[in-house]
């Protein structure tokens, strides 16, 4: 064969090998990879934005806006494409208040996204905007969850975290309702080197879903009037803390709920994280303690229930110190003998302990079981304790004189308050709610939450007697005559508590002073605790620290609703006259 044919050979050779080359790799990307290659080629041409959405929205029981998400500015930047690092830190440096250094560090990072300052407010961000800096650094935009009314309520609403999540009370028990679904757009990468997006309208897009809202049953004036009570309180007497709750016995509702300090969740980065754990805890429903006195009515009702005692029942209080199983119970006053309603009134640890052991171990324990203690209340906040109270097989001698006068069983305080509740209500233990209704973007109610009655607890006619006792706790020979409110009626009872040393006995020093109040007392609309922990300054007594506010915070919230009944009644007179 001649050079020339051998030379075509080797040349048509090599257009067939290449020919079954490129088959071979048109096969691969059209076929074995297409989608791989119009993915990529799709990312090349087109961007895919997310649209962020808007977190929902949170309101009191009258529709008064508490929570509430603003959309915001965040500047981010692409380290792979800032013109010069330097100058760039140094003139974002004085206006985000940011170490230079430590900037110019996150701008030169290996990486093509990072944060720089998030939820910038808009005057910020028009001044940063205006220093032109390059494509390299950017905005985008974000929302941030505003508090309207600062501290008011904070450890029930909680707060959310830099991302929009909820990690505190409300926020993050509703955290799957309140966040939205994000949406996205589609964008065209124009040709050009400047490599700009361009929104097509024939693109695919979607809205982002805003989150849904909550309606609660707190009352914003209500809760406003606790926390400048409670606020008096701690200036006052300079306590740990001061908790203070107001429920609507008839329903369960949650009116108020709150403790002193609280914490500005607008302003959280002003707080190390030991203050944002600390005030930040709901210690309504977290923390236990000893409720002292204020569990004597606890046992009074079961007496009663019981048929083991009533009103005119004598009780002898051993003129104030009284030898039981090689221990001694004293009363701060010497009584010989008392009624059973003076029992109460005058807080005689004699006196009820001598009713506990009428009752016997297994009736008290299953009493109080009744009334809640020992469990949760289930209301929808996260944290919420059990409680301790041993089973009745486990009581020693001295528990069935311990636990009528409030030691040896340890409670929350929103645990007794609907324990209150069920004696002030005609005897029905209600499950406390805070959450009234959930609705959507339109206002359509989506969820209703009604009142849930847990169990009947004692008969009506035991409820309006314990109502009649209670209430002489606030008259002129009671321990809790600084509760009471002119023209109305009120029932409640005080409690001061010794602590426990870190040796396991009772302090001397350090006490809780209570008082848990209904009013009126023959149709209760409220019922307040207020607990006042270790108070340092005059006094301690829970008739001297805690019942003056509560007596105040009944005499303000009547004032209050009963204003709110007569604004909705003339409003139904001017609707009728109308039609």
């Amino acid at each position: 064969m001649s050079a020339h044919k051998k030379r075509a050979f080797v040349v048509l050779g090599g257009l067939l090998v290449g020919f079954a080359a490129l088959s071979a790799r048109l096969h691969e990307i059209q076929l074995t990879k297409h989608d791989l290659y119009s993915n990529l080629g799709r990312r090349q041409h087109y961007a895919e934005v997310t649209v962020p959405a808007s977190r929902g929205a949170i309101y009191d029981t009258c529709g008064r806006l508490l929570v509430t998400s603003v959309e915001r500015r965040s500047l981010w930047a692409d380290p792979k494409l800032v013109n010069d690092a330097s100058d760039s830190a140094s003139a974002l440096s004085p206006l985000l208040e940011i170490d230079e250094a430590r900037l110019k560090s996150v701008l030169t990072k290996d990486c093509r996204f990072v944060w720089i300052q998030r939820r910038i407010d808009d005057d910020l961000s028009d001044r940063i905007e205006s220093l032109g800096l390059g494509k390299g650094i950017r905005f985008s935009r974000e929302f941030k969850r505003s508090y309207t009314h600062s501290s008011l309520c904070s450890q029930v609403l909680g707060f959310t975290n830099v991302d929009d999540e909820g990690l505190e009370g409300l926020e993050i028990a509703f955290d799957a309702h309140l966040s939205g679904t994000p949406g996205f757009r589609t964008l065209v990468r124009e040709g050009s080197s400047k490599r700009r997006k361009i929104a097509d309208p024939e693109l695919t897009w979607q809205n982002p879903t805003p989150g849904k809202s909550l309606v609660l049953t707190i009352d914003a004036v209500i809760q406003s009037i606790v926390e400048e009570e409670i606020e008096e309180v701690y200036e006052r007497h300079q306590p740990k803390a001061v908790v203070c709750i107001v429920t609507a016995p008839n329903t369960g509702h949650v009116l108020a709920m709150s403790t002193n300090p609280s914490l500005n969740p607008n302003e959280l980065s002003s707080y190390t994280s030991e203050q944002l754990q600390e005030l930040s805890r709901n210690r309504a429903i977290t923390d236990l303690y000893e409720p002292g006195s204020t569990f004597k009515p606890i046992t009074a009702a079961a007496c009663l229930q019981s048929g083991v005692a009533n009103e005119d029942t004598i009780v002898d209080c051993e003129g104030g110190a009284y030898l039981i199983s090689r221990r001694t119970l004293h009363d701060v006053h010497a009584y010989d003998n008392l009624t059973f309603s003076d029992v109460i009134k005058k807080s005689s640890n004699i006196g009820i302990a001598k009713l506990g052991m009428k009752l016997g171990p297994e009736r008290l324990h299953a009493f109080c079981l009744a009334f809640g203690f020992g469990n949760k209340t289930g209301i929808e906040l996260r944290g919420e304790a059990f409680g301790m109270l041993a089973p009745a097989d486990r009581w020693s001698s001295y528990t069935i004189t311990s636990v009528p006068m409030g030691q040896e069983v340890a409670v929350t305080p929103l645990q007794l308050v609907m324990a209150y509740s069920a004696i002030a209500n005609g005897g029905i233990l209600m499950r406390p709610i805070v959450v009234r209704q959930i609705i959507d973007e339109a206002g359509k109610v989506t969820e209703d939450f009604m009142p849930r009655p847990v169990r009947r607890v004692i008969r009506p006619e035991v409820s309006r007697r314990m109502c009649k006792i209670l209430a002489a706790v606030t008259g002129d020979e009671g321990t809790g005559r600084r509760a009471a409110v002119e023209g109305t009626v009120v029932a409640g009872k005080t409690g001061t508590a010794q602590k426990l040393d870190e040796d396991g006995r009772y302090s001397h020093s350090k006490f809780i002073g209570s008082f848990v109040g209904f009013a009126p007392a023959e149709n209760a609309e409220v019922c307040v605790l207020v607990l006042v922990d270790e108070p340092k300054k005059k006094g301690y007594y829970g008739g001297v620290v805690a019942a003056p506010a509560v007596g105040r915070i009944i005499e303000r919230s009547l004032s209050y609703l009963k204003g709110q009944r007569l604004q909705s009644s003339q409003v139904n007179l001017v609707s009728g006259a109308l039609q």
